[in-house]
């Protein structure tokens, strides 16, 4: 399996096995409303009906998802990255294979390293095996990370990290050779795409 195949794959399980709802703010159940519920999804994007302004994503392990879109949906696209590119201020998620996720740990050699876009940071949690390392730069040299538990973590960017950011993008943008993150407002027949991370992984030949 190629890098290129495998970064999709592990970004796919991770955010697949982190699908999961905002909590509820702690008010009585009568005032809780299903149509503010955000939750996540992600897989290979297999369908784009601009006709019917929705979007289809592959499941990973479950169906596909339809959802719709509309005008105020927001997009950035996935693009390769220099370590120049990162600064102080940026929020950085860390990808590693084979258990290399401890939110333990002081020091870290992600696989991928993602400059994430605020598309992303707007939304639900993540959970799971391949749950990400976040934080902000607090530092460049060394590159270091603040999470957001205040633990200082150093990342180290090795030869085989896959460096990426995110531009904005557009409808247009959305292709079926893509996969998609997506975040998702409401629920059932009723739920809209409020915004959309699409994973186009970096050019590693």
């Amino acid at each position: 399996m190629s890098r290129n195949l495998t970064f999709a794959a592990v970004i796919a399980v991770g955010l697949l096995t982190g699908i999961k709802a905002m909590a509820a703010d702690p008010t009585p159940a009568a005032a809780a409303k299903p149509n503010d519920k955000l939750s996540r999804i992600l897989g290979p994007i297999k369908a784009v009906d601009t006709t019917a302004k929705t979007i289809t994503l592959g499941g990973f392990g479950g169906g596909d998802q339809t959802v719709a879109y509309n005008d105020e949906t927001k997009y950035m696209l996935d693009i390769p990255a220099a370590v120049t590119d990162i600064k102080v201020g940026d929020t950085l998620r860390a990808f590693s294979l084979g258990g290399g996720n401890d939110a333990g740990a002081t020091s870290i050699s992600p696989d991928f390293l993602n400059i994430i876009p605020t598309v992303d940071l707007n939304g639900p949690p993540f959970t799971g095996p391949f749950t990400p390392v976040d934080g902000v730069v607090a530092t460049l040299k060394p590159l270091t990370i603040v999470t957001a538990d205040k633990k200082t973590i150093t990342v180290n960017i090795i030869a085989k990290t896959l460096l990426s950011k995110s531009k904005n993008a557009t409808a247009a943008d959305v292709k079926t050779d893509k996969f998609g993150s997506a975040i998702v407002k409401g629920d059932g027949a009723g739920r809209i795409l409020t915004e959309l991370h699409i994973i186009q992984p970096p050019d590693n030949n």
